[in-house]
């Protein structure tokens, strides 16, 4: 019916599309009539041909689904079988089991104590440097100690050589090849192990490493001082020989912290802009500061040289006041006091030239680094208003820089007082001398000049 509904459809379709074509070029209505059977005839023929292959492929289709039920019977056939014969098995399996432990008798507890040591030293061989050496023991013994079948006697064996080899080793100062994994592109390179507590590679210049995850990674930042200079002895030393050798009683965890430690490179970074004023402040100080050791050392020495020649001059100090005596010629006592007073006020500044800095740097280098620590405090207690105090970590940086500039002030400040002091004191010493030679020399003149009133 549906079919027929189609054709209907499609033959007024062609009779309007007919109708519009016989308008513009038919010359009669037979053409029309014509014309309309053709398109009747086609659309009949194409309806035809379209039903049967919509029969064609319900045939097809519901072969396929004959098909298909067909597996599905088989399977299931299948299914039930196989279910049958894992019962089979699973029954056969219980009966062989039983009868493994009645004729294992006592081996079955020595099994079972096999498997209890295995997985008691299973972590410890894990965690020891000394399967670096004999790699794949740990994962043997596992694998023993976990399998539903009997071991043999070299399985056996695997168990105390493995033990033997762990308290062996640690007596051991050995070297060995193995590979390090951020090291030489994977390729084995030879290491020395101190036995179970440290482990560097063989070298002039040798990297501690650290075991992680079965394998020997070196340390990103290496430890540095006794440990690592003790570590070269060792692998420098011939056999026999007795040194100094660095031992980690904890496995890695303590070089990882001392590998951790910052250098005095980053303690200066973390002082951040109040630490490096003070380190600048230090510097200036310090130039001054022996700069001003050095000019009055030698200043002191030619003051000395004078003191034994009495020779005026322009070279020294004390030669400058002895020209200022010999100007003043035949003045009075008073009067020779007085030019003699003027000469050493006028060499007290050059003396004392720079001594004020230096003091005065020795009291602004703790101010900056108390300035440090409240910069770094407000720094850390905004990390904690951010995030709270669950990680120490996001507060270090802030307490860093309030200690580290608090270390930079103090360690800025005692040098300079000390060289402050003696500075001072070699610019006091100085002048102490001219006034001595001052005085010897107006006690000279009125000495004189009483005799000749006498």
């Amino acid at each position: 019916m549906k079919a027929i509904k189609f054709s209907i459809k499609a033959i007024a379709a062609a009779a309007v599309l007919a109708t519009s074509v016989v308008g513009a070029q038919a010359q009669s209505l037979n053409d029309v009539v014509s014309a309309l059977r053709k398109d009747a005839t086609q659309l009949n023929s194409e309806n035809e041909r379209r039903l049967a292959e919509f029969k064609a492929a319900r045939d097809q289709q519901a072969g396929e689904l004959n098909a298909a039920r067909a597996t599905v019977r088989q399977l299931d056939a299948r299914g039930a079988a196989l279910r049958t014969q894992f019962e089979a098995n699973e029954g056969r399996l219980s009966e062989l089991n039983a009868e493994l432990q009645e004729k294992a008798g006592d081996f079955s507890e020595l099994l079972g104590q096999f498997r209890t040591a295995a997985g008691e030293i299973d972590p410890l061989l894990r965690r020891s440097i000394i399967s670096t050496e004999y790699q794949g023991r740990a994962e043997a013994l596992s694998d023993i100690s976990q399998a539903r079948t009997l071991p043999n006697r070299a399985q056996l064996d695997l168990l105390w050589k493995a033990m033997l080899q762990e308290a062996v080793g640690q007596a051991e100062v050995k070297v060995y090849s193995t590979v390090v994994a951020n090291q030489n592109n994977n390729e084995p390179v030879d290491v020395m192990r101190i036995g179970p507590f440290t482990v560097f590679t063989n070298e002039s210049s040798p990297k501690f490493l650290e075991l992680k995850a079965g394998k020997l990674i070196a340390y990103g930042t290496q430890p540095s001082g006794d440990v690592m200079s003790g570590a070269a002895d060792l692998v420098k030393a011939g056999e026999g020989a007795i040194v100094k050798a660095p031992i980690d009683p904890s496995q890695g965890d303590l070089l990882g912290m001392m590998a951790d430690m910052p250098t005095l490179g980053a303690r200066i970074q973390q002082g951040g802009l109040p630490g490096y004023v003070v380190l600048v402040l230090l510097a200036i100080g310090m130039l001054i500061g022996v700069y001003k050791l050095v000019t009055l050392f030698l200043e002191s020495s030619a003051v000395a040289r004078t003191a034994k020649t009495k020779q005026a001059g322009s070279g020294n100090a004390l030669a400058r006041v002895f020209s200022a005596y010999e100007d003043a010629g035949n003045d009075d006592v008073e009067a020779l006091e007085l030019r003699l007073d003027e000469a050493i006020l006028r060499e007290t500044p050059k003396l004392e030239r720079g001594i004020n800095i230096i003091k005065v740097l020795a009291a602004v280098a703790p101010l900056l680094g108390l300035l440090g620590t409240v910069v770094g405090m407000i720094k850390t207690f905004t990390q904690i208003t951010l995030v709270g105090t669950g990680d120490p970590k996001t507060m270090a940086d802030g307490i860093s820089q309030a200690l580290v500039t608090t270390v930079e002030g103090l360690t800025a400040a005692i040098p300079l007082i000390l060289i402050h002091a003696i500075v001072a004191s070699q610019a006091k010493s100085v002048q102490q001398v001219l006034e001595e030679q001052s005085a010897g020399m107006v006690a000279e003149r009125a000495e004189k000049q009483g005799g000749a009133r006498a």
